[in-house]
């Protein structure tokens, strides 16, 4: 009688399948076992190619896999494909190896040909936060930064939104690094930059506040807010009389004394006065309240 080169002991057709088509171990694991199976035993020898075909994973680095060929002696129906797994102590999130067969001999591919081993990431992710919570800038001193720094090196690159606020205004007070802040894979720290203006303006010191926000591929640490205070460098303006001396015809009124000051000013600036001598009456001559 004929029998098909794919045909097993009891005539049934021989399948060659991943057992599942999924698993997953944690990656502290040194060696991952993926199991093949036949569906029948076959009195002939049984081969089947197998390669690393996609995945997150990077072969080499997060493990190591060649393609290779499995053989199933006569009788056998169990073969397995070892992975090494290599545990970097990084924290790079859970990523994919996609395993898959190809050219049997004396078999036929079955309805799992494709196996996707997960391995799960063992490290938390860092925090991130300031390194400090607050600084003082001159308004003449040129730039300074606002540090962020991760608990631990992390394997992927690290997003953190923030926001600023605070009673200095941005583009007259300061200008500052636009968001987010990133922190780039394998490194621990990464700089805001606040550039204060020098208005010469006499003005209050004034505040540039960063928040850090939720971040992508990291937790937030305590330290999430950052100040730094602009130290007003511009002396306050004097205040004196426009002339040093004026006069007026009786029959016109009032009379203007202007009062100026050296320079104009960030705050708003209040200065007494009153009558100190002189041969007018006020009141009589004059009045001035």
């Amino acid at each position: 009688d004929y029998a098909s080169p794919v045909t097993g002991i009891g005539f049934r057709q021989v399948d060659v399948n991943f057992a599942s088509p999924k698993s997953s171990r944690d990656e502290s694991v040194s060696q991952a076992r993926i199991d093949v199976l036949l569906s029948t035993p076959s009195a002939r020898r049984v081969a089947g190619d197998y390669a690393v075909t996609g995945g997150s994973a990077e072969n080499g680095a997060d493990f190591t896999l060649k393609s290779g060929t499995l053989v199933f002696e006569p009788g056998e129906m169990a073969r397995a494909i070892d992975i090494g797994i290599r545990d970097d102590k990084l924290y790079r999130g859970d990523r994919t190896i996609e395993i898959t067969l190809s050219k049997p001999v004396h078999a036929v591919l079955g309805k799992q040909p494709v196996h996707t081993y997960t391995i799960i990431d063992n490290d938390p992710p860092p925090a991130v936060a300031f390194v400090s919570p607050a600084q003082e800038a001159k308004e003449n001193g040129g730039p300074v930064t606002a540090a962020g720094r991760l608990s631990n090196v992390a394997g992927k690159d690290v997003i953190v939104p923030f926001t600023v606020s605070g009673t200095a205004k941005e583009g007259i007070d300061y200008n500052s690094t636009r968001g987010p802040l990133v922190i780039k894979a394998g490194e621990t720290s990464g700089m805001i930059t606040i550039n204060p203006v020098d208005d010469k303006l006499y003005e209050d010191n004034e505040t540039v506040v960063v928040a850090l926000e939720t971040p992508v591929n990291a937790t937030i640490g305590e330290r999430k807010v950052h100040t730094v205070t602009i130290a007003d460098n511009d002396p306050p303006p004097s205040v004196s009389f426009a002339l040093r001396g004026s006069q007026g015809d009786e029959g016109k009124s009032p009379a203007k004394i202007d009062v100026s000051l050296s320079e104009a000013s960030g705050k708003r600036s209040t200065v007494e006065y009153a009558v100190t001598g002189g041969s007018a009456v006020n009141g009589k001559e004059y009045i001035l309240n």
